[in-house]
């Protein structure tokens, strides 16, 4: 254990020869008695490779992501779910042993939160930024805003295409979301998306439906490959 900004700070893992942290590595940080973050890095002579991540966020939620470093960028997934209540720390720096370090599989499974977003695509600088036009966000419905006979998250919004310091940001006309509010249907627009924002431009290559069947939303996952989606959609 060692003290930083405040924190006390759990390592479990290994140094090679250099005194550099090597091979996956464990951190689990909490203020006070409260989890607030755990990292399984694998680190090569000091420099992170990968890593998994959770930490509480300041609007009370849960970050969860799953990433591979690269040069200026990382790549991989990100949820978000509730924080119901904090994780409390049942031991001391004198009496923890290996077994309490807790990873982030363990602390998912500990809570049973719900899922509110879900991310695949590049970051940097701590947002949601690509340009491949390959990102995907979901965003579902908080628990018990939407009737659902089913037990299945709610899809709010489907997008794919590019971001910008955490928007949906694309002026390719080849990005389109499925969205819908909360006493409304589900509307599909294919087209320009600027600053998290649909912006209609009224050409040839735009597409808005709106009141789409579940017959509908089927086709338009199934051109995109994300079929896995379509029992998350619920019709009123």
């Amino acid at each position: 254990m060692y003290e930083q900004n405040g924190r006390e700070v759990y390592f479990l893992g290994q140094y090679n020869n250099s005194s550099q942290w090597n091979g996956l590595c464990i951190l689990n940080v909490y203020n006070g008695d409260s989890l607030e973050t755990i990292l399984e890095g694998v680190y090569d002579n000091g420099s992170l490779f990968s890593y998994r991540r959770a930490s509480c966020e300041s609007k009370g939620e849960w970050l969860i992501t799953d990433r591979v470093c690269h040069t200026g960028y990382n790549s991989g997934e990100t949820w978000v779910y509730t924080k119901s209540s904090d994780f409390k720390k049942e031991f001391t720096a004198d009496d923890v042993t290996d077994v309490q370090i807790l990873g982030v599989t363990e602390l998912l499974k500990a809570k049973n939160e719900v899922l509110l977003s879900y991310y695949n695509g590049n970051t940097s600088g701590g947002f949601y930024n690509d340009d491949t036009g390959e990102a995907i966000l979901v965003k579902y419905f908080p628990p018990n805003t939407v009737a659902s006979s089913a037990e299945v998250p709610v899809i709010r919004t489907l997008y794919k295409g590019c971001f910008k310091d955490g928007d949906f940001h694309d002026d390719s006309e080849d990005a389109w979301y499925i969205t819908r509010g909360v006493d409304t249907g589900y509307m599909y627009f294919r087209g320009v998306f600027i600053e998290g924002n649909a912006k209609r431009q009224e050409t040839d290559d735009e597409v808005f439906e709106n009141n789409l069947s579940k017959e509908q939303i089927a086709n338009y996952l199934k051109r995109y490959g994300l079929s896995e989606y379509l029992e998350q959609f619920i019709i009123k």
